[in-house]
């Protein structure tokens, strides 16, 4: 199992290495579905299970070598030495040898554990998206299933859910495109619903999560989720008119957006925009061209999966079991395999009577520890001197940096009090002077608060005419309202807002000419007025131009 895990990871990253040096030519020549397509590569291979007796071109051709079986025994007299027969001692010496840590399974234990925080991290985040999302959210409708909402923590439209499907319009959606771009937009995030595109999201996030570790993995990832969009945008613009292609590239360029849940389909990510902007100019490719694309497709898929398929070794197992043969012995017994620790051990039968023979384990008996010659004492003192001498130099060393830091710290700190105390002084002196200004500004408003109340008065009154005269021009019209509204989005509904704004113009133009007339005068609180007055009229202007 651990070697089919190893063998996976290795050929599931070699194979997004190939993807990745050929989505770009790929898509140029047949098309953003055939890149799109390709990623379904490394995504299989990670669950092809091991195919039994099959041998891939990369991996080394292991070849047993035979092996005699380890025999128990005492060989008989005048037999010649086996070098496989040990003694009974030393096999009942490895029977209870301590198991040892299993660290390959460990590691893949750790890996397996990583990779499951890291998915439920990702779908966590998701999660959290989505509820904030639809926390200040308005639902606008529901379209085959899909329930369109407006909200206010979503920079672009959004597709989301695999249950329960939505797309998050921004707030501003209406003001921000056009009705085409408008249209444009919603048939995108439609078209990721129709493909199933977030469930590719999910099953990409847990590829991911397979390769936590590996960088490349991080990089194939966002290379997918760029040529997804690119063939979500290949499957509208394949349905559309000729001429919705600027439209289209319109409301790309207004939806641009910086960051999305990984689970989510952004309408238009920062990265890749060039490419999705260059493929809409480039036009639809040829029925000929896609169709050899889509089989070049499924032989590279089949290909791929083939070469770099995990073997089993079933079927190597027995031709390896039929060359451990043991020699023609009839006293050898064979070595019974170690038990663990919860399976009571074989007994072992009790080797024959035999004359005695020098004892076997004479031939084991490992060599003498070889004697070190011993260190003077002398020369331990000097080196324990020494490494306390340097030992007490570092501490003095460490003491000077300490406390010269100590000083420079206490000195910085008395000069930024100082500066602190200097700007709390600027701030008051000029807390003063405002103080002073603000007292003079007073005494000049209680002065002029008649001239100004008056002036007010006129510029209202003018603006309460106008308004009663295009309230009776929109009863004229059909539209009933009533002569004292204030609300001047509703009166706008029945006419032009250029003719509406002109209109104000031409009220606040007479207000002011009838107050330059009546208060000549009068002195520079009437003149500032005024001049208050004309850039009112000079903003209308400019925002009736535009």
């Amino acid at each position: 199992m651990n070697a089919w895990i190893v063998d996976m990871l290795v050929s599931s990253s070699l194979l997004m290495l190939l993807v990745l040096g050929s989505r770009r030519l790929v898509a140029s020549l047949f098309g953003a579905h055939v890149a799109y397509a390709l990623w379904l590569l490394p995504a299989l291979r990670i669950v092809l299970p091991p195919i039994p007796g099959l041998r891939t071109l990369y991996q080394p051709v292991l070849v047993a070598a035979p092996v005699q079986a380890i025999r128990v025994g005492i060989a008989p007299p005048g037999a010649v030495a086996d070098p496989f027969v040990l003694p009974p001692d030393l096999a009942d010496a490895i029977r209870q040898a301590p198991p040892s840590i299993d660290w390959p399974s460990l590691l893949i234990a750790l890996w397996a554990a990583v990779a499951v925080l890291w998915f439920a991290f990702q779908i966590l985040r998701y999660g959290l998206f989505v509820r904030k999302a639809l926390a200040r959210a308005t639902h606008l409708s529901t379209i085959s299933g899909v329930d369109v909402y407006s909200s206010d923590n979503v920079e672009g439209p959004i597709a989301s859910g695999l249950l329960h499907r939505r797309i998050f319009l921004p707030r501003d959606f209406l003001d921000r495109y056009s009705s085409a771009e408008r249209r444009q937009a919603l048939l995108h995030e439609a078209a990721h619903h129709d493909r199933h595109d977030l469930v590719a999201n999910v099953l990409a996030i847990a590829t991911v999560a397979v390769h936590w570790w590996n960088p490349l993995a991080h990089i194939a990832h966002r290379a997918f989720r760029a040529d997804q969009e690119m063939a979500c945008d290949a499957t509208v613009l394949g349905s559309s008119e000729p001429g919705d292609a600027y439209d289209y590239g319109a409301a790309l360029v207004k939806s641009t957006i910086g960051r999305a849940p990984a689970a989510a389909c952004a309408f238009n990510r920062a990265q890749g925009i060039k490419r999705r902007l260059k493929m809409i100019k480039q036009g639809r490719l040829s029925w000929q061209r896609r169709l050899f694309g889509g089989a070049l497709a499924l032989t590279a898929i089949g290909s791929g999966l083939v070469l770099t398929a995990t073997g089993s070794s079933a079927a190597v197992e027995p031709q390896a079991a039929r060359a451990v043969a043991p020699p023609d012995t009839a006293d050898a017994v064979p070595l019974a395999p170690i038990p663990a620790d919860n399976v009571a051990p074989v007994e072992r039968p009790a080797p024959p009577a035999a004359p005695a023979l020098p004892n076997p384990i004479a031939r084991f008996t490992p060599p003498p520890r070889p004697i070190m010659p011993p260190v003077a004492i002398t020369d331990r003192a000097v080196r324990a001197a020494e490494m306390q001498a340097r030992t007490a130099e570092r501490v003095a060393r460490a003491k000077s940096r300490i406390a010269e830091r100590y000083a420079r710290t206490q000195s910085r700190d008395a000069e930024r009090y100082a500066r602190a105390q200097s700007r709390i002084a600027e701030r008051q002196a000029r807390a003063a002077e405002r103080q002073a200004a603000a007292s003079a500004a007073s005494r000049r408003t209680v002065i002029y608060a008649p001239a100004d109340s008056e002036i007010r008065q006129m510029v209202s009154a003018s603006l309460t005419r106008t308004r009663a005269q295009m309230a009776s021009s929109c009863a004229a019209r059909g539209t009933p309202i009533s002569a004292g509204e204030r609300d001047w989005s509703r009166i706008a509904l029945c006419g032009d807002p250029v003719a509406i704004n002109i209109r104000i113009i031409h009220a606040m133009q007479a207000a002011r000419d009838q107050i330059g007339r009546q208060h000549d005068a009068e002195g520079d609180a009437y003149q500032r007025m005024l001049n208050s007055i004309d850039a009112a009229i000079a903003r209308m202007k400019s925002r009736t131009a535009s």
